[in-house]
């Protein structure tokens, strides 16, 4: 009984139930791929949603399509501490021509440097020959993999997790793993969750302003009529504003008002 309770389960049953008292979920939670923090502005922040707002998704492809052009070859150093390239070695291809039978060099590193920007890791499956020499890279999607350090002096363990297969763990020599901006240096802050209260601005930015042209670009307001309009007056009414004003195709058109109303606009300008 002591040992199930010190077990993972136990350990998640605790975080659950003391999740359910303070209304606030569990570290672990916000590690699940696809759940951001709440932001101010009410957006859901993820690396997917990230990259609908233009200033991201242009930062991303700059970057990443300028990182995959750089030239990445082989060097040997001379005993004398000179360095040549070596183009015949092993490594050479798969870095600078075909990371494996289905994509380029240049692809891989594209993908690799973009996962990097956007989850702040990149990792890729190495495969090597009988010989031990890399024969092939396979970039590993960002959501499948955890990186972490099962004991405190030993190596960093990759763990992917591909839908519909079991957990497989990956020792040093079988990955490839690059890591951003970090605080230790084993595993990349994310920039994205870094900057979500920023991306959320501007996600809520875009959302409201396409809102607005949605309505004609026009600054809201208030219509007052000077009696009290029973239910099926006040819905034709408000159905035939919708159709006459609302919609960007309507912008512009001359309001005519009936029975005493008036429009007044609120003082917020649309700039």
């Amino acid at each position: 009984m002591p040992a199930t309770r010190r077990g993972p389960i136990a350990r998640m049953k605790r975080a659950l139930r003391s999740w359910l008292i303070s209304d606030e979920p569990p570290e672990w939670f916000w590690k699940v791929p696809g759940v951001s923090r709440p932001t101010a502005s009410g957006m859901n922040v993820t690396d997917e949603t990230a990259l609908r707002v233009t200033a991201v998704l242009s930062a991303v492809k700059v970057i990443a399509e300028s990182v995959s052009t750089l030239p990445l070859m082989v060097f040997e150093r001379q005993a004398n501490g000179d360095k040549r390239p070596v183009p015949d070695h092993p490594l050479s291809d798969v870095l600078h021509t075909l990371a494996n039978e289905e994509s380029t060099a240049q692809s891989v590193r594209e993908t690799m440097s973009a996962h990097v920007l956007l989850r702040g890791n990149a990792y890729a499956r190495v495969v090597r020959d009988k010989g031990g020499s890399v024969r092939e890279l396979w970039p590993l999607a960002p959501n499948t993999v955890h990186a972490h350090r099962p004991d405190r002096k030993g190596p960093l363990v990759v763990e992917v997790s591909a839908s519909g297969e079991p957990p497989e763990s990956l020792g040093p020599r079988q990955v490839w793993r690059i890591p951003g901006l970090s605080w230790g240096g084993a595993t990349g802050l994310s920039p994205i969750a870094l900057a979500r209260e920023s991306v959320g601005l501007a996600m809520a930015l875009e959302q409201s302003s396409a809102a607005a042209l949605a309505n004609g670009a026009r600054v809201a307001g208030v219509v007052t009529h000077p009696h009290v309009m029973d239910d099926p007056e006040f819905k034709r009414f408000k159905e035939s504003w919708e159709e006459a004003f609302a919609g960007a195709s309507n912008a512009g058109r001359t309001v005519i008002l009936e029975q005493g109303a008036k429009f007044e606009k609120v003082g917020m300008t649309f700039e």
